[in-house]
């Protein structure tokens, strides 16, 4: 979170707070997945397509990885997105087969956050989190160098996390598998008033693309009232105010929470995903 809007002083300082979403922390989750890839019609005949068993096939036979170990369309799909990331060279055996083995993993993904309940469970917490983080920083001085309150924090996950959060943040769900080493920011700005008093702004990015957020919760701070002094907003649209982002969290957080306890289960910090997919 940081704000870059002169004269005030950025908002970011050289505190980090790391965390690493685990991928077993999340049982529900793995359930409800799990039960659809393997049960639901829709997956079902989709694995049955002549061009997804071919793939699988010619996968299986030349990917050492999964002479060991249980295919997976995620572990596919990696391997041909890390490869294209780091600039190494794919086997001419396995070329053919990238488009299929990427976009059927991103099917199966969005086919499974396109469910409100699954798509909360994976990124409801995150987004509360952050939010939670934000009120504490705008209760805090973050101008005072003595001041200990995390002005930046990194939650480290994986694409199958930024997928959900992704779709939570715009209500749409991502067109593309997420590339090599790409990133999701929400920046929390100070914003000055014409009174000289201060409020505050949030800008969600994708790998540094500022993002439309879900209409639903976008009360955005583009069309300036008459005691501010911006005009607009960092001249970006698609910055909206901390209560509307917060909305959208608990929104989510709130679905999560209510499956949690029908199921008796406890939430966890990071998307994940089970063996099956």
């Amino acid at each position: 979170m940081h704000g870059t809007l002169s004269p005030l002083p950025p908002l970011i300082a050289p505190f980090c707070d790391v965390c690493g979403p685990a991928y077993d922390n999340k049982p529900l989750l793995q359930q409800l997945c799990t039960e659809a890839l393997t049960s639901d019609p829709v997956y079902l005949a989709g694995e049955r397509q002549p061009h997804i068993q071919a793939t699988r096939e010619v996968l299986t036979e030349h990917m050492p990885h999964f002479a060991s170990a249980q295919f997976k369309w995620i572990h596919a799909a990696d391997f041909y997105m890390c490869a294209a990331g780091l600039g190494m060279d794919v086997p001419e055996p396995l070329q053919p087969y990238s488009q299929t083995a990427i976009m059927h993993s991103l099917w199966r993904f969005s086919e499974l956050f396109s469910c409100l309940v699954r798509r909360s469970l994976a990124a409801g917490g995150l987004l509360q989190t952050m939010a939670d983080a934000m009120h504490t920083a705008m209760l805090t001085n973050l101008d005072d160098a003595q001041s200990t309150c995390p002005h930046f924090h990194i939650h480290s996950g994986h694409d199958v996390t930024l997928m959900p959060l992704v779709h939570c943040l715009t209500g749409r769900r991502m067109s593309e598998w997420p590339a090599y080493a790409s990133a999701v920011t929400v920046e929390l700005h100070r914003l000055q008033k014409k009174d000289g008093g201060t409020e505050f702004g949030v800008l969600a990015r994708y790998n540094g693309e500022a993002l439309w957020v879900d209409s639903r919760f976008a009360d955005t701070l583009a069309h300036p009232h008459e005691d501010r002094k911006h005009e607009p907003v960092s001249h970006n649209p698609r910055m909206v105010t901390v209560d509307a982002f917060s909305s959208l969290a608990a929104h989510y957080d709130s679905i999560a929470e209510d499956a949690l306890q029908e199921a008796g289960q406890v939430q966890g910090a990071g998307a994940s995903h089970d063996d099956a997919v």
